[in-house]
């Protein structure tokens, strides 16, 4: 499943609120499934938000869209 969000003057904790719904539904649906995410590639709201629940930075990528991103992967699901 691929979801994109993106806020634009939102706090953080409405983001912080979709990232853990997200994050619960996908684990409640396929518990064994790898959660990624990808963000611009500079420290900002988002990454904050993706280390708060345990991601970590895996790497780089070319998004078609969005040119260079970071990749993330939820290092430890028993922690969302």
């Amino acid at each position: 499943m691929n979801v994109a969000v993106r806020l634009q003057g939102e706090s953080r904790a409405v983001a912080t609120r979709m990232a853990s719904e997200l994050i619960r539904l996908t684990l409640d649906e396929r518990p064994t499934v790898t959660v990624a995410a990808q963000t611009l590639p500079e420290e900002n709201a988002s990454t904050s938000v993706l280390r708060s629940y345990g991601f970590r930075l895996t790497g780089t990528l070319e998004h078609p869209d969005d040119g260079l991103v970071w990749e993330w992967q939820l290092s430890d699901t028993s922690e969302a």
